[in-house]
């Protein structure tokens, strides 16, 4: 069948980290684009450099057989942030310039209708300040965190839970044993959703976010009261963004640098330790949340985004990004998603179930 939409032939590009389904999600993308719609596919190699410097190779089909269970992107090989033209976002349209006119000149150079963006938080910055400069582009976000505006999940968050949830509950048996506070402390600079997911699935004790500033007094607290109720051990799940009251002051006053210490977790396992004479341990899970192959939902919900994304660029519909909302595929303007973070709110309902069955998250009780 041949294609007659806004679309004939599109780029694909990845950015930033690794993510469990994003094979999947391209897999979607090429099989439904060039399978439906008969579409030409130019893939950039290294993300945006690789549009950039016109890195690029024609894709077929038959490049994309086997991609619906590996994790990562095996092909498409992402390129680090740092590399990425800066956006007008950044607040310093200066920069960058030259980057953005050789991404233009290549988008013209293989007669592009359309760039489709797979990537997070800063991919979609830049993928709007390009849209901004008149090249079409579709965006699919790729995160772990959660944390894009606009969608309710992301694909690779699923699997990241899981994979969370899992090493927190072997730990469980080793914290009742020894009698020791056990802290797992997952991804999440700015958001907390890993940690609230993980934790509450794997009945943590106390669950530390970005969101929450925490005071050590009342985790102190909360950890004495089990103690006289028996419980001499804990889990602890914190969000490598955690903040405490007086960090969170300090982080946004004039001329304090926006990142506090890192080793959150090492860090307030120390302090527990020395204040309540309990032994804490600390396993900072890092990478190994984002690698693996795809949960079932994350497979599903990235093959559905990539078949979204094909009927996209065939009815035009650019300078857009899809996401799920509700049990819905949707189209959200890429204008009003660059630049905004998905924090977790105070009044979501997994913080109110978490509360209800006891959870601390460094503040006063309930």
């Amino acid at each position: 069948m041949k294609s007659h939409g806004a679309t004939r032939t599109f780029g694909l590009l990845t950015s930033g980290g690794d993510c469990p389904g994003l094979d999947t999600l391209i897999r979607g993308v090429a099989d439904a684009a060039t399978s439906r719609y008969n579409m030409n596919i130019i893939g950039f190699a290294g993300g945006y450099r690789g549009l950039i410097e016109g890195d690029a190779h024609t894709l077929k089909s038959e490049s994309f057989s086997g991609m619906l269970i590996p994790g990562g992107s095996r092909r498409h090989s992402n390129v680090s942030r740092a590399a990425e033209p800066r956006s007008a976002a950044s607040h310093d349209a200066a920069v960058g310039a030259a980057e953005t006119q050789a991404a233009i000149d290549s988008y013209r150079r293989f007669q592009l209708d359309c760039i489709v963006v797979i990537g997070g938080y800063d991919a979609l910055k830049t993928a709007y300040h390009l849209s901004r400069h008149g090249v079409n582009v579709i965006a699919v976000p790729k995160t772990i965190n959660n944390n894009i505006w606009c969608t309710d999940i992301s694909y690779g968050f699923h699997s990241a839970v899981e994979i969370a949830c899992e090493a927190i509950a072997r730990l469980h048996s080793t914290a009742r044993s020894h009698n020791r506070i056990m802290v797992t402390e997952v991804m999440g600079h700015t958001t907390g959703w890993l940690a609230l997911y993980a934790g509450l699935a794997a009945d943590a004790d106390v669950i530390l976010m970005p969101e929450t500033p925490y005071r050590i007094e009342h985790i102190h607290e909360h950890l004495k009261r089990r103690a006289e109720r028996g419980k001499f051990h804990s889990i602890m799940v914190i969000a490598e963004g955690a903040l405490s009251e007086e960090q969170s002051r300090a982080r946004y006053s004039p001329g304090r640098s926006k990142h506090h210490e890192s080793n959150v977790g090492y860090h307030i396992a120390e302090q527990l330790e020395s204040e309540t004479g309990i032994e804490a341990r600390v396993t900072v899970l890092g990478h190994q949340q984002r690698g693996g192959a795809p949960s079932a939902y994350d497979r599903i919900l990235a093959t559905r985004l990539g078949a979204g994304v094909a009927d996209m660029l065939h009815e035009g519909a650019f300078g857009r990004m899809a996401a799920l909302k509700g049990n819905d595929t949707a189209r959200c303007r890429l204008a009003e998603v660059a630049g905004m973070l998905r924090k977790v709110p105070p009044q979501h309902d997994l913080l109110t179930a978490a509360h209800a069955v006891g959870t601390c998250f460094g503040t006063p009780p309930a």
